[in-house]
């Protein structure tokens, strides 16, 4: 019997039935499950025949990559393209490419819902209680901001910043304050999903302390941990943008970068974030182009 029969057959007797079980894992460890079979998939039948394999295995005709239930679903970038058998060319000049591109990715031009946008972001949520920020309750907001960070950790994704901050994550300590706070915010946006973690209608510990930033902002952080795909980390954060823009009646002049939001007692009281996207250390061409990507999105959804 050949090794990918035998490979087949310990995949749909053993494989399966335990990645069904471990569904229930944590976000990461099952993404890295779903990845490190796939590797091992394509190994034995190489990329043309993954489709195939998926039908053998959940018994659909044509079955998707990973066919659990939606909030088990491991979905591909819109953004990505599919694999090819086909070697891409190798160029003797290699481009240093720059991050944002102002080029729109090929969803930008079409019409989308509310509901549509959401798919593509891949929005879930795991909120955080009040206990863990040392709050008796959640402040109420009425948001007339939205906030733009970057986490500047090279290590965690978003589901690690969900279980991070359901347990507490001390901010810095200000000048001439008694202690330290806790930090929150309401998204964490990675190169999968996006994760909320607080409603819309309460305040985050984000931006600027006690002042407007904070009582007045929805605040998200994009992801840069080693090897994401920053790109699909801007894309996935313009698209969340656009939709709270238009739930809650947010004009793009109030889509702001943390640089924005002078904080009392540091030095400096601007801080160069989201880093990326600034133009040294303050908003400039990244951040425009940034803009213009949220303001397509926000046209997409008005088009629907």
């Amino acid at each position: 019997m050949s090794i990918p029969r035998i490979f087949g057959r310990f995949e749909y007797y053993i494989l399966s039935p335990l990645l069904t079980v471990l569904a229930s894992c944590t976000t990461t460890v099952r993404h890295d499950l779903y990845r490190v079979q796939n590797s091992v998939r394509s190994f034995f039948y190489g990329p043309q025949q993954q489709n195939r394999q998926y039908a053998f295995m959940y018994r659909t005709p044509s079955a998707r990559p990973y066919s659990f239930s939606p909030q088990y679903h491991y979905s591909v970038p819109a953004t990505q393209k599919p694999r090819t058998t086909a070697k891409p060319a190798v160029s003797k000049i290699v481009k240093k490419t720059s991050l944002p591109k102002a080029v729109p990715p090929k969803t930008r031009g079409a019409s989308a819902s509310a509901s549509q946008l959401l798919g593509e972001i891949g929005v879930r949520s795991r909120f955080v209680s009040p206990a863990a920020l040392n709050r008796a309750s959640h402040p109420p907001m009425n948001p007339t901001f939205i906030t733009i960070h970057s986490t500047g950790n090279p290590n965690m994704k978003a589901g690690e910043y969900a279980v991070a901050m359901s347990k507490g994550l001390p901010s810095v300590r200000r000048v001439g304050a008694t202690g330290r706070g806790m930090l929150s915010w309401h998204f964490t946006v990675d190169d999968t999903f996006a994760i909320q973690h607080l409603s819309t209608s309460q305040q985050g510990g984000h931006a600027d302390f006690n002042g407007p930033g904070n009582r007045t902002s929805i605040g998200i952080e994009m992801c840069e941990y080693k090897g994401v795909d920053l790109n699909s980390v801007i894309d996935r954060t313009a698209k969340l943008t656009a939709y709270l823009m238009k739930k809650h009646g947010i004009p793009l002049s109030h889509v702001v970068p943390h640089y924005h939001w002078p904080r009392a007692g540091m030095k400096p009281s601007h801080k160069a974030c989201p880093h990326f996207l600034m133009d040294g250390g303050k908003p400039g061409p990244k951040w425009a182009a940034f803009k213009n990507r949220v303001n397509a999105h926000y046209h997409r959804l008005n088009a629907g």
